[in-house]
């Protein structure tokens, strides 16, 4: 993932190995695109990427722990737009203001997955059910107020049902709330398609539509929610790099070049679209941006629902 390799950077930084923290489980989408970064940086940079694991609370462990860290450049994160819901939840102040933005490589777009004996064929039959009979049904992804719970939320407001009347069950991840659907605890799981992409392929999994703008081109056959429905939901995940406040510029400055050089390099967007994740760039002051108008949007969402303290 690494693209041409350049002399280590002049500043000398790094001169020891680097922790990134990832908030979720192991085996979700998170923990993927983090991975492939931190293998290019360690190619690139001559020293170890260690990824660390820091899931629960809806990914608070973790991202309290990235901005907690000691702003040297030794432990940074792969954060979420989970980061977005905990003030308004009333988890402490942590928010985007909490960090030093680096770099925003990845956007994912929710879908409704069921299991592979589901009862449903099609995204219609299931909305149709939940209409009928909300309370019957269970769901499952990362925790209350994360993203993939507020793109379930975003779609059960606009076919009408209450946001909470399909039961929703809190998870460390994508992949645990997947385990779960496979074996039988939920019914649906709104992750990212691309985060049940081999449990697709493996026919353990369907997924019934995409929350997006446009179909998938790994996917060409999954409709959208608004050809499928009519009703223009768009929700998703982004997922970038940050540190804690008051990293060094050279720090800053460093990993921000490499991250970009391995984003643009034939090899990553390659890998990425293969695991079918989608590809999404700003660096320092146009993520921070990118992250307040994404926290703006999400507080809109959860006040609508009434999730907010």
């Amino acid at each position: 993932m690494a693209g041409a390799l350049p002399a280590i950077a002049q500043s000398g930084y790094p001169e020891r190995p680097v922790t990134i923290i990832v908030p979720f489980a192991a085996g979700g989408g998170t923990d993927a695109v983090a991975r492939i970064v931190a293998a290019g940086l360690q190619e690139r940079l001559g020293q170890q990427f260690n990824v660390q694991n820091l899931p629960g609370a809806g990914g608070f462990i973790g991202h309290q722990a990235i901005a907690d860290a000691a702003p040297d450049g030794y432990t940074i994160g792969f954060m979420s737009s989970s980061v977005d819901g905990y003030k308004p939840l009333g988890r402490g102040d942590l928010n985007y203001e909490s960090f030093t933005p680096l770099a925003l490589v990845n956007f994912d777009a929710a879908g409704v997955q069921v299991r592979h004996d589901s009862e449903f064929e099609t995204i219609e039959e299931a909305i149709a059910a939940i209409q009928a009979n909300p309370e019957r049904f269970t769901a499952s992804a990362s925790g209350i107020g994360g993203p993939w719970h507020l793109a379930w939320v975003q779609l059960m407001m606009a076919i009408g049902s209450g946001p909470d009347e399909v039961v929703f069950v809190p998870s460390g991840g994508a992949s645990p709330s997947l385990n779960e659907l496979i074996a039988g605890g939920v019914d649906f799981a709104p992750t990212s398609v691309a985060e049940a992409r081999s449990l697709i392929e493996a026919g353990e999994v369907r997924s019934l539509a995409v929350m997006d703008s446009a179909r998938m081109e790994a996917f060409p056959d999954l409709p959208t929610i608004e050809e499928s429905l009519g009703l223009d939901v768009s929700a998703g995940v982004w997922r970038g790099f940050a540190g804690p406040l008051d990293m060094p510029q050279d720090a800053t400055d460093t990993l921000i070049e490499h991250i970009e050089a391995i984003y643009e390099s034939e090899s990553f967007q390659a890998r990425l679209a293969d695991l079918s994740f989608g590809t999404r760039w700003a660096a320092g002051d146009d993520f921070r941006t990118f992250m307040q108008d994404a926290h703006e949007s999400t507080v809109a969402v959860m006040e609508a629902a009434g999730l907010t303290e």
